[in-house]
């Protein structure tokens, strides 16, 4: 019995910690938004970048499009990192989301350091800011 009760639990807890808001959609909680990101106005460094390739990259991709060759196989798919929702999003709810995962996301609180989860943060907006750059040049043209 007091098995089932503690799955009872945990399901309601795993709920309420996730809100989930729609079927495929992942918020962190507003608490998250409050996480202060130690490295911010800092450019990524090669550390972020291997951090990024070794952990992101399989299902991201290269460019944080969502499309790395693991992600295809993935359900839900990977996000599409470079979407504005994302760079509306805080550092901390980002870091938040690295550190817990979520379905098919995998947590690396107990894999990566908070400072490696961090400059993954730093290296996923200098992401959005490449495919920003890339837009930009694509209306030029």
């Amino acid at each position: 019995m007091k098995f089932l009760i503690i799955c009872f639990l945990s399901f309601i807890i795993s709920k309420t910690i996730y809100s989930q808001t729609g079927e495929n959609e992942w918020v962190a909680p507003k608490s998250a938004d409050n996480l202060l990101n130690p490295l911010a106005g800092l450019q990524p460094t090669s550390e972020a970048k291997a951090l990024y390739q070794s952990n992101c990259l399989p299902c991201h991709g290269d460019k944080g499009k969502g499309d790395g060759p693991i992600g295809a196989s993935l359900d839900p798919r990977p996000y599409n990192l470079t979407k504005k929702k994302v760079d509306n999003e805080t550092d901390g709810s980002m870091f938040w989301r690295i550190t817990n995962g979520h379905q098919s996301m995998p947590t690396f609180k107990n894999t990566l350091s908070s400072m490696q989860r961090w400059q993954i943060v730093i290296f996923i907006r200098l992401l959005e800011q490449q495919a920003d750059e890339e837009a930009k040049c694509k209306q030029k043209k």
